[in-house]
């Protein structure tokens, strides 16, 4: 039975260890960013103002409308709590840490 118990005990640590890891990780992210996003920015930034902050009709009435005034009227409306909650209750809990470096298992756990 010794033997169990010591083997369970092990699995626990490897498991603290292990996600101790992974959220070392993503705070590291956090804190340094992708190094990448200002180029992308600036890129995107001139690329729309490349003509002279005109958008291109021609190509806008070629798309089809699919969005119905009763569909954007709600895409456009606020989120309810109960939105918010089931969104943040279907993200997977070893992803998507917030600025905190906490992952989303971290929350439910403590009931927040």
């Amino acid at each position: 039975m010794e033997l169990n118990s010591c083997k369970s005990e092990l699995r626990n640590i490897l498991n603290r260890d292990e996600q101790y890891g992974r959220q070392r990780s993503r705070v590291h992210w956090l804190k340094e960013r992708d190094h990448n996003s200002s180029f992308f920015h600036q890129f995107y930034t001139d690329l729309f103002r490349s003509n002279n902050g005109s958008t291109s009709n021609t190509i806008l009435d070629a798309i089809e409308t699919c969005i119905t005034l009763e569909m954007n009227t709600e895409l456009c409306s606020g989120f309810t709590a109960e939105e918010v909650k089931r969104a943040f209750f279907q993200i997977h809990p070893q992803k998507a840490p917030g600025l905190d470096g906490f992952l989303t298992s971290f929350f439910p756990v403590f009931g927040i």
